[in-house]
């Protein structure tokens, strides 16, 4: 809810607010909504997928318990 306060356009919403206008505006429209959803999604996926050896190497250091 921040977001859709302190902004005052369309344009500088932040990426989950805006999917919500895409809902309210596109009601019923499954498929749109759906290509949507996916194309934010997958920047965030990309980056997991270049440093996934990085991840895993923090998941791992951090599962040890050192006495």
């Amino acid at each position: 809810m921040w977001p859709v306060i302190v902004t005052n356009s369309i344009n500088q919403r932040t990426l989950t607010s805006g999917l919500k206008v895409l809902q309210s505006s596109m009601y019923n429209q499954y498929a749109k909504l759906a290509v949507a959803t996916v194309i934010s999604a997958s920047p965030v996926f990309l980056l997991y997928l270049v440093a996934q050896k990085y991840f895993l190497k923090g998941i791992s250091l951090s599962s040890v318990k050192k006495s």
